[in-house]
């Protein structure tokens, strides 16, 4: 005789598994098989040892998401938000490549909450735009080279330093900080 457990983390009960026009939650903890002995076989799970009650990977995702959403608005503040509504319209009229676009972002995210900052930097590492980072700053920020930027963007130095200067350049005319990091503060990766 076969018996089959499984036990969901939502739901803490045995379930019986999905059926073919079901899917799975990712809630699995463990999957335990009896054959017709007292002792259990231990297994890794597979799609259809999971709980069909609960949500699926994707379902859980896209709530994970909302709440991110709606606690970044809920800390934005109302120059923030008038920021990124410029922004937004200019994107959608002079193209996301225009000067005027590219300040509007700059300016957007300075007034960003910290909590957006940090949801960027951290997709922008999943997705893998940025380099991996040369160091960090004593208060614990990230530090790129401009040759590791050049590099993952296939720039040459000359392109990269250009686009800095402007990018410095523009920063200064909003009134943000446009200051370059002193290499001597940098503590590196190792």
């Amino acid at each position: 005789m076969n018996i089959i457990k499984r036990t969901c983390a939502t739901c803490a009960a045995f379930n019986p598994s999905a059926t073919d026009d079901e899917e799975p939650c990712g809630n699995l903890v463990y999957f335990t098989e009896h054959h017709g002995t007292p002792q259990a076989k231990h297994r890794e799970p597979r799609m259809d040892d999971c709980c069909d009650s609960h949500q699926t990977h994707d379902e859980d995702a896209a709530e994970t998401h909302e709440i991110e959403v709606a606690r970044q608005v809920a800390e934005s503040t109302p120059e923030f938000m008038a920021a990124m509504s410029a922004c937004l319209r200019l994107v959608e009229t002079l193209g996301m490549d225009h000067p005027d676009t590219t300040r509007a972002m700059q300016r957007a995210m300075a007034l960003s909450p910290p909590s957006l900052n940090a949801f960027m930097a951290d997709k922008a590492r999943e997705l893998d735009l940025i380099p991996e980072a040369d160091g960090y700053t004593d208060d614990g920020q990230p530090v790129y080279s401009l040759e590791a930027i050049a590099a993952k963007l296939g720039m040459s130095m000359d392109e990269a330093k250009q686009a800095m200067d402007a990018m410095l350049a523009d920063r200064a005319a909003l009134g943000l900080p446009a200051v370059l990091i002193d290499p001597a503060t940098v503590h590196r990766k190792h």
